[in-house]
């Protein structure tokens, strides 16, 4: 506190017409009333900053309501990806399962193929054998 606020002047000063039945007039202080002035002053300020703090607050809960709904669509879709993406995988390796099957399939006609190929070398190799005996006779 300063010097002036702990020997405060008086509040008011009473003013008398000196007639005992009339009624006395309070006068304030100048300096009381620039000071409760100034402190409603203040009040205003700061009633107007509590405003604006509360409606940015609103502003902000808004936001968080609006981003914790996306993130939640977001965790939704990445759930939904994720299952996509484990059935994908399923159906990739029963195809994958299916094609192996498939070649190996392939692989025995192959081998079938060039044994009855062989086979068939041989005897075509025994009838021309057969068959230049044949001429030679």
């Amino acid at each position: 506190m300063t010097e002036s606020q702990t020997s405060s002047p008086p509040i008011a000063t009473v003013h008398s017409s000196g007639n005992a039945h009339a009624p006395a007039v309070v006068v304030p202080d100048a300096g009381l009333v620039a000071q409760v002035v100034q402190q409603a002053q203040q009040i205003d300020e700061q009633a107007a900053i509590i405003e604006t703090l509360n409606e940015q607050l609103a502003h902000y809960k808004n936001e968080l309501r609006v981003h914790m709904d996306l993130v939640a669509a977001l965790k939704s879709s990445l759930s939904n990806s994720e299952e996509n993406l484990r059935t994908a995988k399923m159906q990739a390796d029963t195809l994958n399962e299916s094609i192996e099957a498939q070649e190996r399939r392939l692989d025995e006609e192959r081998r079938g193929k060039e044994r009855v190929r062989q086979q068939l070398d041989v005897r075509m190799a025994e009838l021309q054998k057969r068959k230049s005996k044949f001429a030679c006779l």
